[in-house]
């Protein structure tokens, strides 16, 4: 059966095309008000066929299915972060193969999600946050993890609210060697950094790091890291078995952040860490120890 507004319903579609081959024309001697009326009938007859064809298109169209597909096979795979503005409290992160190009699937990330990858690449680590009305209301920050393979959600861990709503940046959210301890940038504006006990699945706290921005972990030693500061020196922390600072060192000054500061995108290698300047100068930092030591800078042009 098919409804309308115009007064006609229950119409099966043989009366419909029926109706539609109807040829409704104007007699000379018609008044108005008959006019009117033949143009009313006109529209429903008209929005009528529209709908029954229509809705017998539709019938013609296979029901979707959902269901469970296989896990990721693909070796090498592309995860791409997106951060789009218009939508900034839905964040979505893509997974493509990298050897042929294929659409894998997706995940949400929340409001300016980070991700990384476990150290066996087994599992997607988000850390982000959600607003009770969507884009307002109360604000619930987690640590989210996924399987890397079907993308399903295994667990959550809350953290602070202090964590920084930012674009998508290596340094701000970071695992350690072991994967344990899992550092989370944070910016109210004032910086700190939150560390997260993986095993336990709890946060241990906030660490205060005025003045300093982004995270660079120590290969050597699970329980270091260290951050770029404001004055050009590096900051580097050692927390204990608790998660505590259990000691803080400042190096000298590394570059000048005036005429040519460094861009905060860290490359590492083991407990080395290659920077390159505004001006194209590359610059070598060793973090494996307690303090940061400059091994060597040079013009790139």
């Amino acid at each position: 059966p098919v409804q309308s507004n115009y007064g006609m319903s229950s119409l099966n579609h043989a009366t419909v095309v029926e109706l539609c081959q109807l040829k409704t024309g104007a007699s000379a001697d018609r008044d108005q008000n008959s006019e009117e009326k033949v143009m009313h009938v006109k529209k429903g007859i008209i929005a009528t066929c529209l709908l029954a064809f229509t809705t017998s298109a539709w019938a013609d169209v296979p029901i979707d299915t959902v269901g469970n597909v296989p896990p990721i096979s693909a070796k090498q795979r592309i995860y791409v972060a997106d951060i789009a503005i218009n939508h900034i409290s839905d964040g979505k992160l893509h997974v493509v193969d990298a050897e042929n190009g294929n659409y894998l699937g997706v995940i949400g990330t929340g409001f300016t999600g980070q991700f990384i990858l476990s150290n066996d690449k087994r599992e997607i680590i988000v850390a982000t946050g959600y607003y009770s009305r969507g884009q307002r209301g109360e604000r619930v920050d987690v640590v989210e993890v996924w399987d890397a393979d079907t993308l399903s959600f295994k667990y959550e861990i809350p953290i602070s609210e202090k964590r920084a709503s930012a674009l998508n940046y290596e340094g701000l959210l970071r695992l350690s060697a072991d994967g344990r301890w899992l550092f989370v940038q944070n910016a109210t504006p004032a910086t700190s950094v939150t560390v997260v006990d993986m095993q336990a699945k709890k946060d241990l706290g906030d660490i205060s790091m005025p003045g300093c921005w982004a995270i660079y972990p120590a290969q050597s030693n699970p329980k270091r890291f260290s951050s770029l500061c404001g004055e050009g020196n590096v900051t580097t922390v050692t927390i204990d078995d608790s998660g505590k600072e259990a000691s803080r060192t400042s190096s000298g000054k590394f570059f000048d952040p005036d005429n040519d500061a460094w861009f905060m995108q860290g490359e590492q290698d083991g407990d080395r860490y290659h920077f390159v300047s505004f001006k194209g100068n590359l610059a070598t930092v060793n973090m494996g120890g307690d303090t940061a030591v400059l091994e060597g800078a040079w013009p790139l042009v």
